[in-house]
């Protein structure tokens, strides 16, 4: 699925991630999936997996749950 951001988001353990800390900006549409709990996890450059709450996205494309 594809959702886009409504605010911007780093994540929370930003100083455990790799250089530079990736972030989310709003406004910009990203790749995510979500688990069998409807979490929502946006899929970063590289792979790196970035949890996003709710509020702070939409669902711009899919959103069924494992898609």
């Amino acid at each position: 699925m594809k959702i886009r951001m409504l605010q911007t988001v780093i994540p929370e353990f930003w100083f455990l991630m790799p250089l530079p800390t990736p972030i989310l900006e709003v406004g910009k549409i990203y790749d995510a999936v979500t688990n069998a709990h409807a979490a929502v996890t946006v899929i970063y450059r590289g792979g790196i997996r970035i949890g996003v709450k709710p509020g702070e996205f939409e669902v711009v494309e899919g959103g069924e749950a494992g898609e």
